[in-house]
């Protein structure tokens, strides 16, 4: 939407690219809120909040896409605006090759297993480094150490060791909806005090970040 990308709202910037975050977007006011659970035990976050693909829509009709975090430093600038605002998750642009991508996601050898190398960020392109390894040039992993299989784990036996993010629970577990853990979200406070990785199922709703896409930008015919 030509209008929507011209008119865009920005509420930070981080080298030369802008971004909105779904919680000071004002073309949400008249949308329903909803309650989610807080950074701490006596905090709420409450506002619009979307499932993966809604998101996805969001930040392209505006020439923007879902965060792609792609280097530790704006990992640092998310994880400082994510406590800034408190707000306890946030869709980025990671998924994991499924059935939503390409049947050949279960075939490649190259990207299998999938939940190590089956990462990419959708609003990039960019493929998301082994999520069993540090990322190159980082100082340390951004995924979570521990999540919902922990738990479980733990409770047959306390000496279980923990199960690292990504841990494709819900799936794993039948959980919820047992739906495989395909998208990737920002979460603090959920299994431990830190803003990590964590992989969740598409079909959840949670607050956004967009970014700038070049791409759809120049299709649009404007600039930064």
């Amino acid at each position: 939407d030509l209008e929507l990308c011209r008119k865009r709202e920005s509420h930070w910037r981080y080298k030369g690219t802008n971004y909105i975050y779904s919680g000071l977007a004002n073309d949400l006011d008249d949308e329903p809120k909803q309650v989610l659970a807080g950074t701490s035990s006596d905090k709420n976050f409450t506002g619009v909040i979307k499932d993966f693909g809604d998101a996805v829509e969001y930040c392209s009709l505006r020439c923007m896409a879902l965060i792609s975090i792609e280097t530790e430093g704006e990992w640092e600038f998310i994880k400082s605006k994510m406590q800034e605002v408190d707000v306890p998750f946030i869709w980025t642009s990671g998924h994991k090759c499924d059935k939503r991508v390409s049947k050949t996601c279960y075939t490649n050898a190259a990207i299998q297993p999938r939940i190590i190398n089956g990462w990419f960020w959708s609003g990039s392109g960019a493929r998301i480094p082994p999520t069993n390894e540090i990322p190159p040039g980082w100082s340390k992993s951004p995924w979570g150490t521990t999540g919902i299989y922990t738990k479980v784990n733990q409770q047959r036996d306390p000496n279980a060791p923990p199960v690292p993010q990504p841990d494709n629970a819900e799936e794993e577990l039948g959980l919820l909806k047992k739906e495989e853990e395909s998208c990737l979200a920002l979460a603090t406070n959920l299994w431990q005090p830190e803003t990590v990785w964590n992989d969740i199922a598409c079909y959840h709703e949670k607050p956004w970040i967009c970014e700038d896409n070049d791409e759809l930008m120049k299709l649009a015919g404007i600039g930064k």
